[in-house]
């Protein structure tokens, strides 16, 4: 019963961070016309954060390169969703240089972490766990914009399910890699539309 009161509080508390936080942006509506034609998202980056008494993971390459599509992936599926842009290039030298918008990003978070770090324990830790900065830029290397976002140890779910089973970790950091862009992205484009509502984008 105790157990199941801390969830419920979990619930409370996780939803009414995400909007202090600002984490629900609303999407563009139908009629509403993107606010840029075009642009390129590069590969975003994973960068490993270090974490006192994490072994060093055989497959670390492997698994940075599985999260930095994750992160290319939502940055590109932000920007269609919400409305930014009509189109996003694909990746490339080519397509970089006749789009008028440049998107790069890197995100920061531990990949390896103890054996003992993991499920509610690790959801019910303080402090900050993975950052996105997210850049934008035009076709001749000035910045438009660029953000950053911030996740909490509690801003991804570490279990599962009424008998609480752990989600695998490499699925919760894909997890966090996707929320932090996500939000990243969107607050870039936040500032670019202010800009472009100053005759400034």
């Amino acid at each position: 019963m105790k157990r199941s009161v801390v969830v419920s509080w979990r619930v409370l508390v996780f939803a009414a961070f995400c909007l202090l936080s600002g984490a629900f942006v609303p999407a563009a509506s139908a009629d509403q016309k993107p606010l840029y034609a075009r642009i390129t998202v590069t590969r975003l980056t994973v960068e490993a954060q270090p974490f006192e008494g994490a072994p060093n993971r055989l497959d670390q390459a492997d698994l940075i390169g599985k999260l930095e599509e994750e992160a290319t992936k939502q940055a590109r599926r932000t920007l269609t969703e919400h409305g930014f842009v009509e189109t996003v290039e694909p990746v490339g030298k080519v397509a970089e240089a006749q789009s008028p918008l440049v998107l790069t990003g890197t995100v920061r978070l531990p990949v390896s972490l103890p054996a003992n770090v993991y499920g509610f324990d690790a959801y019910e830790r303080r402090g900050q766990f993975a950052t996105a900065t997210v850049t934008v830029k035009r076709r001749d290397g000035t910045v438009l914009a660029t953000a950053e976002s911030r996740l909490t140890w509690k801003a991804c779910w570490w279990e599962t399910g009424r008998n609480h089973r752990n989600i695998p970790v490499d699925d919760v950091l894909a997890d966090f890699v996707r929320k932090a862009t996500d939000r990243a992205t969107r607050k870039a484009f936040q500032q670019a539309s202010a800009k472009a509502a100053h005759g400034q984008g």
